[in-house]
């Protein structure tokens, strides 16, 4: 009895111990969130958790509390080794990256993870949020290679240990970036979506691109200000890109708030295509008509890192 008494004290006090290492970021506050990859069914890959200056991972392999993002390497090929195992039998599971990061994080910091990931082969991450009606809601975001020029503007940032590197093949974790450009003939890969913004610059086409950005609390394109209403209108023009602008002391906050206001005027925009197209209410369209209306109010952004906005600066005359 004695034994199973302290066996049992043993195991609390190493659950407490466990919980007291956990990092609980404040992350920010979004309404226009998506379900988290749990709430979807997917399995999490990692979770890394940025609070002022601490990092920390945690996975299948447990929680490990890390100096620096070059230290996620280890880590993260364990965990792609793993997950590689498990998809062999069962290639239906699906795997996401999840990031909680506190909303006073400044994007500097973020922008920097963001590099490593990208060097991993790391397609994209889930950004979580909270709100009123969820606590585990998020953004998705894509993570664009880097062309070698703008790759040597990383290098400038943030040292040479992020130049390009060719990873063991047991850590590359087989995303949809290398199944979509496998299947693409040589002619076909896609141009970089900065380029086309300096060519369509440089012959006056550029007016379905839009930069915005966060400043002094509102919304702003081009030194305008702008809501989720106005940025509908413009959404429902088609082919529209927006290019999210940041500075290095921007906070994470201010990140997530450009994505939740995009996302709030695509809902705009959704509401009155569908009225316009079908005389409905979006809550009673039909599935081919759900499609339509969602095509017709497709939202493109891209968050620019701080190499892609050193690259149009020093590209943009």
């Amino acid at each position: 009895m004695k034994k199973g008494s302290l066996i049992l004290l043993f195991l609390l006090s190493y659950i407490a111990v466990f919980s007291q290492q956990r990092i609980k970021p404040n992350v920010p506050f979004a309404l226009y969130s998506f379900r988290s990859p749990e709430a979807n069914g997917d399995s999490v890959l990692l979770r890394i958790s940025l609070k002022n200056d601490s990092i920390q991972l945690s996975g299948y392999f447990g929680v490990r509390n890390i100096t620096n993002f070059q230290q996620i390497d280890e880590y993260y090929c364990r965990s792609v080794k793993h997950a590689n195992i498990i998809i062999e039998n069962n290639f239906v599971l699906n795997y996401r990256l999840v990031v909680d990061i506190d909303s006073a994080v400044m994007f500097r910091r973020f922008d920097e993870l963001l590099e490593k990931l990208n060097i991993l082969g790391v397609s994209g991450v889930f950004l979580r949020t909270k709100s009123d009606r969820r606590n585990d809601g998020g953004f998705y975001i894509g993570i664009s290679e880097n062309p070698d020029i703008r790759q040597a503007t990383v290098k400038e940032l943030y040292g040479v240990q992020y130049s390009k590197k060719i990873l063991d093949k047991e850590c590359v974790f087989l995303d949809f970036r290398e199944i979509f450009q496998e299947s693409l003939a040589d002619s076909e890969v896609m141009a970089d979506p900065i380029d086309l913004y300096l060519m369509a610059r440089k012959s006056n086409t550029d007016s379905n691109y839009y930069f915005i950005k966060s400043k002094d609390g509102k919304m702003m394109i081009n030194d305008h200000q702008v809501n989720a209403y106005s940025l509908a209108e413009i959404i429902m023009k088609k082919n529209i890109m927006f290019f999210v602008e940041t500075r290095a002391d921007n906070t994470f906050y201010d990140l997530i708030r450009v994505m939740d206001v995009l996302y709030h005027a695509q809902k705009v925009a959704a509401q009155k295509s569908a009225i316009f197209l079908y005389n409905k209410t979006f809550e009673y369209l039909s599935e081919e008509e759900y499609e339509n209306v969602m095509e017709n109010c497709d939202l493109n952004f891209i968050i620019l890192s701080l190499s892609d906005q050193l690259y149009l600066e020093r590209n943009a005359h």
